[in-house]
């Protein structure tokens, strides 16, 4: 499956693609920086490495990135 082109930073640089972070308390890897066409501004796909996601890379019928079915959530940057 082709994936929707990603970037490797975010715009101030303070997270890159592949990064180990943590969201809403669960571990997660960045798989996708970039636009989406879902919603305004930057967001970031993350793959889930404990707990439960809503999808597998795809909104909508666009693929961003690939992960196991639900363990991708999107997020803003901010919210990190």
């Amino acid at each position: 499956v082709e994936t929707f082109p990603s970037k490797q930073k975010i715009a101030d640089g303070s997270i890159s693609l592949g990064q180990q972070i943590i969201w809403n308390g669960k571990s997660a890897m960045v798989r996708y920086i970039g636009d989406v066409k879902f919603a305004e501004g930057e967001w970031l796909g993350l793959e889930l490495t404990d707990g439960n996601g809503v999808h597998d890379g795809s909104v909508m019928g666009v693929p961003y990135f690939q992960c196991p079915a639900g363990k991708g959530v999107f997020a803003e940057p901010a919210r990190l």
